[in-house]
């Protein structure tokens, strides 16, 4: 072979692999995004090490009832005596998640990150349910999980519980329509989850 061609092929070849792996990163839909570059606005991610994992979006039905004590506090004046619920499908999300303070992600305006809030869900029956607070436009949830909010770059803040989480259900929604952005904290031994 013609030492002098020996660069040119090695250009080639370099060429042709550099195109395959730049095809093949466009082509995989399923790709995890890890800088803030990646994310998709509007959509929030859990830090899972230094990767960024997309928190689905499950929709939201929503019921009411009344109890006893609540048409008597109604009457005496002391609100409207219905109680409102978040339902989501399912007893549990499909994002298992072990750490108890995980954080999460999101790009978006700034007047919309605060109104960001997180509720620990109860499964009753086949379903996951949340009160819902309706005397109150920014508080959603009866009561709300407290959490800080940081913004880590130009329109890109990351929320954390500010006390760890116990195994359960949990979501993010901005408003009682939802929809909500759901994830299951389980115990690190649990097997069942893992």
């Amino acid at each position: 072979m013609n030492i002098s061609a020996m660069p040119k092929v090695a250009v080639v070849i370099a060429a042709l692999y550099l195109s395959a792996v730049n095809v093949a990163a466009q082509s995989d839909s399923s790709a995890t995004p890890s800088a803030v570059e990646d994310m998709k606005p509007n959509t929030l991610y859990y830090l899972r090490g230094d990767a960024l994992v997309k928190v689905d979006e499950s929709a939201v039905d929503v019921g009411a009832g009344t109890s006893a004590s609540g048409v008597g506090a109604a009457m005496l004046g002391f609100g409207s005596g219905v109680k409102t619920w978040m339902i989501l499908p399912g007893e549990s999300s499909e994002l298992k998640i072990v750490e108890a303070q995980p954080r999460f992600r999101i790009a978006i305006e700034h007047s919309m990150a605060t109104r960001l809030r997180l509720a620990n869900f109860e499964v009753v029956k086949d379903k996951r349910r949340v009160r819902t607070e309706s005397m109150h436009v920014l508080e959603i949830f009866k009561p709300a999980v407290p959490i800080d909010m940081t913004k880590t770059a130009e329109g890109v803040y990351e929320f954390t519980p500010k006390k760890p989480l116990k195994p359960g259900e949990y979501g993010f929604a901005m408003s009682s329509g939802g929809p909500v952005a759901d994830f299951t904290i389980v115990a690190a031994g649990d097997k069942k989850h893992n």
